[in-house]
């Protein structure tokens, strides 16, 4: 049996059972657990591949190794952490790192930044609100980190693919993107509080090289490793050449994610590993719609933005004799394998497109064409169809779906998949931050801040809560007045009043306090003051989510205050996905098509609304970086409109193909004419979709019409 082999599939779980019976196969050999380490895309999958292995009592003894790939990284770098401060002397003396999630990394960078002159003139011009230049910078400075590139080497990379020289404001802004990752990375050196990208480039410069890292582990198993990065490529590479045995799998429409590198990946499994075919066991009908899907979008040399008349079309995929098609002759090879062994390993039981529905819903309006899809799904749910067997895939959530859906499917366990709010959107995280600068007397708040106070802690009406502000308010001091100063406490209401003097009790009290945890504060206002509302699932949400960014501010940055912890709250940061997420498996679930494939779901049912929009493959660039530039995918080459348009059309191609591999029984494609605003909607996914239906193999399935 080869060293390295590469199980090869088109989704996860039945990759991931693989990987698990090969971990157990190890284990029964080598009885030593603590000698395997197994690296998976995220920490859910992390938890599954666990379960899964501990399902069955293990022959051997030790601690199990199953991390994703941050994760790992990090355990490194605790383990040797005394070898990374010998190589950086600027580090301070701290027993471990600390981690800087997103939303601190990027108040890190604006706190670091924002005292630089030149940088604050040159995002002026950007159009971006403070808060997203600090989001794309921390970006580029993840995805630079993740690639192994030097921070010094990111502007000149984006200088060298923007396509227009003269455009000296963008080229300024790609300039103080590496000055400010270059601050980032020495701020958070300073700190000992690490983020993502530093963590990784540590991993690469001071870890991989070490003996000793080599030496404690002996065998590799890397589950979907078309999502790794450049850094982690860096290291499969070394340890197919160190270890004693590798086993990756892959999936071949994966590498979505924003730092991958699949086309290298690809290329890595088949030139340095044996590669072994996994049958699908998913729809082959839809798997079919997938493969055309990819062939057709993959083969389009396209004008703008898709030129459906193009005869490359009808392009034949890896037979194709035009040497510059773009079609990647390797996949579509892979594709045809599995697809064959699917209907080798399939029993025959009639026609298998009888079970398999493909319709279109189209509406003049994305309100209607909702309101449409809605009504489907009600015909499928009366047919049976259970809720968790169906996905609404959109390429924005925008509030027309979510009304729909609240107005139609208020009955049905419904689950957003979206990134958790700005926690400073909503009224009790103010109120609560208010709280804070009272107690830590950093500032005195307005009057309106004070009556969002007593609106959202002592559950007061707006009229209520204006005519006790007005009461009770110092313009000068960080105190509120008595309960008994209030001129009309009829009117306010007795209880109310004596809730409220509990309040202003508990706030004196913390004042003498010399130094209040952020936690801790939170945590007793809540049980103290929020006694009503801890009932309601968003409050408790909201808490949890407003006590962990606390107590990761103080782990990661002891240093600051609770004046500069309000301040990034107050400035709109974003926290990472909430780690109190439900499990999705049991919702009917609203997503964009890439948060429902990164949480490896499966829907007999899928709903692609809004395919007439231009959405669903969006430009590279963004304003002050392009994430494929900053991976070893770029091939140094201006990155212009064609360029742009050429990788859109290959991500978007594999996104479709994967979703068509996770439906099992349909796929209902929703489109509208004009968009919220009345305009013609200008995307061509749907003309590119009834285009690919057009095949013979497939046009009995569905009459895509005209």
């Amino acid at each position: 049996m080869a060293r390295a082999q590469t199980w090869v599939g088109v989704t996860g779980p039945e990759l991931m059972q693989h990987c698990v019976e090969h971990y157990r196969q190890v284990v029964s050999q080598s009885r030593q657990i603590e000698r395997i380490q197994v690296v998976v895309r995220s920490h859910r999958q992390a938890q599954a591949f666990r379960e899964q292995v501990q399902a069955v009592e293990l022959s051997g003894s030790g601690s199990l190794h199953i991390d994703d790939l941050l994760g790992f990284v990090g355990r490194q770098l605790r383990t040797y952490w005394g070898e990374v401060r010998a190589a950086y002397p600027q580090v301070p003396p701290l027993l471990d790192p600390q981690v800087l999630p997103k939303d601190l990394t990027q108040f890190l960078l604006a706190r670091t930044c924002q005292s630089c002159p030149q940088h604050t003139t040159v995002f002026q011009n950007s159009g971006l609100p403070d808060y997203q230049i600090w989001d794309q910078i921390s970006s580029a400075a993840y995805i630079a980190g993740a690639s192994g590139l030097d921070p010094s080497e990111i502007g000149p990379r984006l200088i060298e693919a923007w396509p227009d020289p003269g455009d000296t404001a963008k080229l300024a802004c790609f300039e103080a993107v590496s000055c400010c990752v270059q601050q980032l990375r020495q701020a958070a050196l300073a700190c000992g509080s690490l983020d993502f990208g530093t963590q990784i480039a540590l991993f690469e410069q001071v870890i991989l090289p070490l003996p000793q890292f080599w030496q404690s582990f002996d065998h590799l198993i890397v589950d979907q490793v078309e999502d790794s990065n450049g850094v982690g490529l860096h290291f499969y590479q070394l340890a197919v050449q160190r270890l004693a045995s590798v086993r990756f799998s892959l999936t071949v429409a994966g590498g979505g994610t924003l730092t991958g590198i699949p086309d290298l990946i690809e290329d890595f499994c088949q030139t340095q590993t044996e590669l072994v075919w996994v049958p699908p066991q998913g729809s082959l009908p839809l798997m079919q719609v997938g493969q055309r899907l990819y062939q057709q979008l993959t083969a389009a040399a396209v004008s703008s933005p898709l030129d459906l008349d193009c005869p490359a079309l009808d392009c034949p995929g890896p037979d194709c004799p035009d040497p510059d098609c773009p079609d990647p002759e390797w996949l579509n090879s892979c594709l045809g394998k599995l697809l064959a062994l699917s209907a080798a390993s399939s029993e025959p039981a009639g026609d298998p497109w009888g079970s398999v529905e493909l319709d279109w819903i189209e509406a003049d309006t994305q309100i209607e064409a909702a309101e449409a899809m809605v009504e489907r799904i009600h015909l499928l749910l009366d047919a049976g169809t259970d809720p968790t067997d169906i996905v609404i895939l959109a390429p924005r959530i925008e509030p027309p779906l979510l009304q729909i859906a609240a107005t139609h499917l208020a009955n049905l366990p419904v689950a957003i998949l979206s990134p958790f709010p700005a926690l400073v959107k909503y009224p009790l995280v103010r109120a609560l931050l208010t709280l804070l600068e009272v107690v830590h007397q950093s500032r005195i708040p307005t009057l309106s801040e004070v009556e969002v106070v007593l609106g959202s802690v002592l559950l007061l009406d707006p009229i209520r809560a204006q005519l006790l502000a007005r009461d009770i308010y110092f313009f000068d001091r960080h105190d509120f007045n008595n309960a008994d100063a209030v001129s009309e406490p009829e009117r306010v209401g007795f209880v109310v009043l004596e809730r409220y003097q509990a309040l202003v009790d508990w706030i004196r009290t913390q004042q003498r306090d010399p130094e209040p945890s952020l936690p801790t504060l939170i945590n007793q206002c809540a049980q103290q003051h929020l006694t009503t509302q801890l009932y309601q699932p968003q409050t408790q949400l909201l808490l949890k989510n407003l006590m962990e960014t606390a107590q990761r501010f103080e782990r990661a940055l002891p240093h600051l205050s609770a004046t500069a912890f309000v301040t990034m709250i107050q400035s709109g940061q974003t926290p990472a996905r909430s780690l109190f997420e439900p499990d999705y498996q049991g919702y009917l679930v609203i997503a964009t098509p890439i948060d429902y494939l990164n949480q490896e779901l499966r829907a007999a049912h899928q709903f692609w609304f809004d395919i007439s929009s231009g959405a669903w493959s969006r430009s590279l660039w963004r304003s002050l970086y392009n994430a494929e530039v900053l991976t070893p995918n770029w091939n140094g080459a201006v990155f212009d409109e064609p360029q742009d348009r050429q990788s859109r059309r290959r991500r978007l191609a594999k996104t479709l193909l994967n979703l068509c591999c996770h439906a099992t029984h349909g796929i209902h494609w929703v489109r509208a004419s004009y968009d919220l605003r009345g305009r013609d909607q200008l995307g061509d996914l749907d003309r590119l979709i009834r285009r690919a239906l057009q095949s013979d193999r497939l046009s009995h399935a569905l009459d895509p019409g005209a």
